[in-house]
Formats: structure tokens, sequence, C-alpha cells
């Protein structure tokens, strides 16, 4: 029996409707991949932060993926979530949409995915908006300073995450690195390089602020503790 034989050309145009069945099949698969959305349920913080977005300086909500906010590491979020309302001074746990856009639509500096709000499932107040003030020692290292001459000042901005005063002789800032509900983290402070005539509090201070890692807020008094749960400052509110 004689086998009939295929050219190249024979071959492909034999098999030409099955290969762009294929295609067709496997275009219908990406196309439908790209505008499929997906659910997820994320926390968003209680206050912005300054961010950079391209077109400079601006304010920026941060979220977190975990299940709960006490010991949340908070991310950048540059994109609007449609829908949603931002509530400064509250946690909000929320149900979101993530689509992504045909890229050809959108413009040069906007984000090809779209959030979009599903359901807020929980709201509460967060403890911390109430670091957002003056401070002024009321004692360090539990030694009392109200009747020194020196008194150091403090301010906390939780939107910048920056500390930043007065040591009682010389102006000094640093970065809020992390913060919980119970634990804070600076960063190196900068400040300036006076010698004035009483350096015991300036230097007490400095020692003080370098060696905190928690605290306790009851009322209108802030404390800080170190590593050890040993108290370092004691403030208390001015502002």
């Amino acid at each position: 029996m004689n086998k009939k034989r295929y050219t190249v050309k024979q071959t492909i145009n034999h098999f030409k409707p099955i290969i762009l069945l294929f295609i067709g099949f496997f275009l219908l698969l990406f196309t439908s991949s790209c505008n499929s959305s997906k659910t997820s349920i994320i926390w968003i913080n209680s206050f912005k932060t300054e961010c950079s977005a391209g077109a400079g300086e601006m304010q920026c909500m941060s979220i977190f993926r975990g299940d709960g906010t006490d010991d949340a590491v908070w991310e950048l979020f540059y994109t609007p979530i449609e829908g949603f309302i931002f509530d400064p001074g509250y946690f909000q746990k929320i149900k979101i949409t993530q689509e992504h856009l045909d890229k050809r639509n959108v413009p040069a500096d906007g984000s090809s995915i779209k959030y979009t709000l599903v359901k807020t499932l929980e709201k509460k107040m967060d403890k911390r908006i109430i670091l957002n003030d003056i401070w002024v020692p009321n004692r360090i290292y539990e030694n009392s300073i109200n009747n020194k001459k020196t008194f150091p000042q403090m301010e906390i901005n939780l939107s910048k995450m920056q500390v930043f005063g007065n040591n009682g002789c010389n102006n000094f800032n640093g970065k809020i690195k992390h913060i919980t509900s119970s634990n804070i983290q600076f960063g190196n402070f900068a400040s300036t390089r006076k010698m004035c005539l009483d350096m015991s509090i300036p230097d007490l201070f400095d020692k003080a602020m370098n060696a905190s890692a928690s605290y306790k807020i009851e009322n209108t008094v802030l404390t800080f503790y170190d590593r050890e749960n040993n108290e370092t400052i004691n403030f208390i509110k001015i502002d």
C-alpha cells in the first residue's frame, strides 16, 4: 500500500483549523484572566503617611494584610479605593475587589489596577492617635525634674512618622521606624551640638530616649519603658 506523503505546507494547511482553534482558546483564557477580579481583605491604617508617588509629595494610606492591628507592619498604598471613605483616627478592616485594567486605556501616571470597596467588616478607634501631641518629662529614670531650670520637650507626628523637640539644650529630630499599640522603635536621632552650662538633664534625656522601646498612655500621661520594662521617661501632655 502506498502511503500518501504530505509536504510541510500541506501539513500546516491540514491542521490549520485545529491550530487556529487552540490559538483562539488561549487568547480567550488570557483575556479572561486579564479582566478578572479577585477579592481580598485588608486593614486600613488610622492615619495617612507622607509619601512620594511620582507627582511629588502626598498623603498616602497604608495597609496591612494580616488578621489584627496590634503588631501590624504597614505598607504604603498609593491607589484610591472606589467607594471607600477614609476616617482619621480609626482602623478599618475592609473587603475589596482588585481588577486588572487594559493598560491601553490607563493614563501614563495611572494605575493598571482598580480597587473597589465591597464591604466594611470592622472599624475601631486607634489609641495611638493620642500620641500626636507635645509632651514634657515629669521624671527621667524616676528622677523628678520639676525643679530643674531646663525642661526637655518632645512632639510626636505620626503622619510624618517623626519625633522632634529639645532635650533641654539642643534641638533633636528622628524617625519613628515602627509603632504598635504598645511598642515604639526610633531611628537614629540628629541634634544640634551646643554645650550648655548644665548638661545633666539633656544627657539623661538623650540616654532615656535611645533606650525606650515600649510605652503606655493613661489619660494625659505617657510613659516610655526600655526592653526590660523599666521606666525611662514619664511625660505629661501640655498641648
